[in-house]
């Protein structure tokens, strides 16, 4: 039997890319300017930027979470157009399994920071727009 390595427990990099795709980034960017805007909007002089950080990234895993259940949740049609075949779940690189996974997991990571380290209005507006994005 052959002894396990550090390398056996490493993501491989083309799999890393494909968890990265679920969250659409190019998508989730113009959320996190207009996050930003919004901040700034409301800033003075005094305002830290320490809650920026922690609302961004918040609204980067609760976002990239929703897109993520999005696809998987859409992977049988994808599968079918031609413009959505090739990302990772109707190509077979990623499990569906493993897609709800990440996503489940990314979207609570998000939700639990920002309860934690924001308010709670942020909280239930991610929650809301986390909801509808994947239900209606």
């Amino acid at each position: 039997m052959k002894a396990r390595t550090d390398t056996d427990y490493q993501i491989p990099l083309p799999a890393l890319a494909d968890y990265l795709a679920l969250l659409k980034f190019r998508l989730l960017s113009l959320v996190l300017i207009s996050t930003c805007m919004g901040f700034f909007i409301s800033a003075t002089a005094q305002t830290p930027l320490l809650p920026l950080l922690f609302t961004l990234l918040g609204i980067t895993l609760v976002g990239g979470g929703a897109n993520c259940l999005n696809q998987w949740m859409e992977r049988d049609a994808d599968s079918r157009m031609l413009r959505t075949r090739l990302r990772p779940l109707p190509a077979l690189r990623l499990t569906a399994t493993n897609a709800l996974l990440f996503g489940l997991l990314i979207s609570v990571a998000g939700f639990v920071l920002i309860g934690w380290q924001v308010n709670r209005l942020t909280l239930w507006l991610s929650f809301i727009s986390w909801a509808s994005y994947l239900f209606l």
